[in-house]
């Protein structure tokens, strides 16, 4: 196209190549998707064709519900000035400062329907009065107000009303419910029709998380919340706090015909209930139970989980299993235990095994092991049954004191398994006085033995600065190395400020060949407790705590030194790859001499 410019004429291109491209909305959706909310916004006002693809984007998942609201009507108190600011506090509850009308609430539509994930936080808000639901549930012209949703989670500040609250906006399209109840002082009160009314608004819940406060025990609510799960036929994904599966639930569960997968979360973020709901452990299964269930966690003695595998009608076709232990279990009960679910589970792809407990370090005979003496020992003997899995490959193992491993007896373990891609063999254990028998060494021989792990935790003694590592190839001047892993965990093993030069330039050497995946590799350390068992443990080792927190601080500058170490390396190799090229070069003009000396002699 041709356009005067004064005396001059010009001629302007249309962005023909580019403009078709960014008009293709799969392609808008795809590149926004990268984009922050801001971004976002900002985006929505360039042009029309743009500003649907990202008002999905910036409406698809909201953290709190006050952007929501606003759209309605200003918010504010009855004393103050329209809110600004959502995230400012008032001392009054927020209210709309005027009625809304038919053109906000076809405004409000335009924008709810893009909504697919909700959080209704009443803990982060802005503090709401609950004349702003009255009201939304008295004017909506037409439900659901987000017929879109399909995640909802409600988080209550100090009073169980919310819950309900936030049900306004549930409706039979949601899949997925996360709960959070408050702390308050009659646990459990309302919630049998907070029960009732999600039963009744979404029915079809594919997906529950639930989270209460420590002190809240499962057994108050038991037969509601077992009538509950029932009215649940949808059910795929079940998550509570760790002390609520219990016999009665679990048995409950066994009937539901889609539950895939069942876990607990460990508090302070899911509570925990009573241990004492879950011992004993012994769920009635009937024929055809848990017909689909693939995931199953429980919080069972290793005893009481034994005997729940030896029933025939168990789920022996799961592929992922988590045990934690509420009390104290004998080595030779573990054994058993590995051994039984080698034979009935051969499909596990991940199994873990945490048997540190608040009960079990307040055991009077564990509590004694603080002045030196020996109690159950984890061996190679106990752990080799899991080589008999032949679809494992993330193993997770946490136990009280160290586990009696050599570097020679870790090396048995792994041989035999090349597809692990996660191994964690209690790297934090409460008993910190008894040192590790394993070795630096033992990091060279997984990477050696197990070329696709990501995750690695193992307690070791550090003081050994001398390991052989495996060459890459015979005749080769280079140690094998991790090819894919991204994390390494050495909980609290010991380490002298000494060795820390040495024990860096060590972990420089195993990590990948590229220096841009060496360098995302993380150095992890500390300890995995909850909080109850670091507040046990503390009180009767006063020095554990200043012991984890120099070590921490030791192995953090560790982390710090090591891209120095990867750079080193670097230069290392380089000189390596030198020297290899020459001795290739003298064995040819070896074999050449030697060539010529043998010619002569004849």
């Amino acid at each position: 196209m041709l356009v005067q410019i004064g005396h001059a004429t010009a001629e302007i291109l249309k962005p023909r190549g580019m403009h078709r491209v960014l008009s293709v909305l799969e392609l808008l959706n795809f590149i926004f998707s990268y984009l922050d909310r801001h971004t976002h916004a900002s985006c929505a006002r360039v042009c029309k064709r743009w500003t649907g693809v990202a008002l999905d984007l910036l409406w698809e998942e909201l953290d709190e519900v006050v952007p929501l609201l606003s759209i309605l009507a200003p918010l504010g108190s009855d004393q103050s000035e329209p809110v600004k600011d959502p995230l400012q506090m008032y001392s009054d509850p927020a209210i709309f400062t005027r009625s809304t009308n038919d053109v906000d609430w076809e405004n409000f539509y335009s924008y709810s329907r893009r909504v697919r994930r909700l959080r209704v936080d009443f803990l982060r808000s802005i503090p709401l009065s609950t004349r702003i639901f009255a009201e939304i549930t008295q004017e909506a012209p037409s439900y659901p107000l987000l017929p879109n949703l399909s995640k909802l989670a409600i988080c209550c500040l100090g009073d169980i009303e919310q819950l309900s609250i936030g049900l306004i906006f549930a409706h039979e399209s949601v899949k997925e419910l996360r709960i959070a109840a408050p702390k308050c002082s009659t646990p459990w009160t309302g919630m049998e029709d907070f029960f009732d009314e999600v039963t009744q608004r979404m029915p079809h819940l594919e997906t529950i998380f639930l989270s209460v406060p420590d002190v809240w025990s499962v057994s108050e609510i038991e037969p509601c919340l077992n009538d509950f799960l029932l009215n649940m036929p949808r059910l795929k994904t079940l998550f509570t706090p760790i002390y609520f599966a219990t016999s009665s639930i679990v048995t409950t569960l066994s009937k539901l015909p889609s539950l895939v997968s069942i876990d607990f979360g460990y508090p302070p973020a899911y509570g925990s209930g009573s241990p004492v709901d879950v011992t004993p452990f012994s769920p009635e299964l009937l024929p055809g139970s848990f017909p689909a269930l693939m995931s199953l966690g429980l919080c069972a003695t290793i005893l009481d989980s034994s005997r729940f595998f030896e029933n025939k009608i168990a789920p022996t076709t799961i592929t992922s299993l988590h045990i934690h232990s509420p009390k104290p279990d004998a080595d030779s009960t573990i054994g058993d235990f590995l051994c039984l679910i080698s034979r009935t589970c051969p499909f596990l792809r991940s199994l873990s095994m945490n048997l540190i407990s608040q009960a079990t370090i307040s055991n009077t005979a564990l509590r004694n092991t603080f002045t030196g003496e020996l109690l159950d020992e984890i061996t190679l003997d106990t752990l080799i049954p899991i080589t008999y899995l032949p679809e494992l490959v993330n193993f997770k193992f946490s136990y009280h004191r160290p586990i009696l491993l050599t570097d020679d007896d870790l090396e048995k373990l792994v041989s035999q398994m090349p597809r692990l891609e996660e191994l964690r063999l209690c790297s934090d254990p409460i008993l910190m006085h008894f040192p590790s028998r394993l070795t630096l060494a033992s990091l060279s021989s997984v990477a050696h033995h197990c070329p696709r792990m990501r995750s690695l935790a193992l307690y070791m003694n550090t003081r050994i600065l001398e390991p052989l590592p495996y060459l890459a190839k015979p005749g080769s001047l280079r140690p094998v190395r991790f090819q894919n892993i991204e994390s390494i965990n050495v909980g609290t093993s010991l380490i002298e400020v000494g060795d820390m030069l040495a024990i860096a330039t060590f972990l420089g050497s195993l990590l990948p060949d590229s220096k841009l995946a060496a360098r995302k590799v993380r150095i992890e350390y500390g300890v995995s407790w909850v909080p109850a068992v670091s507040y046990v443990i503390y009180a009767n080792d006063k020095q554990a705590a200043q012991t984890v927190q120099i070590l921490m601080r030791r192995w953090a500058q560790i982390a710090r030194m090591l891209p120095v170490a990867v750079e080193a390396r670097a230069r290392e190799q380089t000189r390596v790859e030198g020297l290899e090229k020459e001795l290739e070069e003298l064995r040819g003009r070896m074999a050449i001499l030697e060539g010529s000396i043998l010619d002569a002699s004849r």
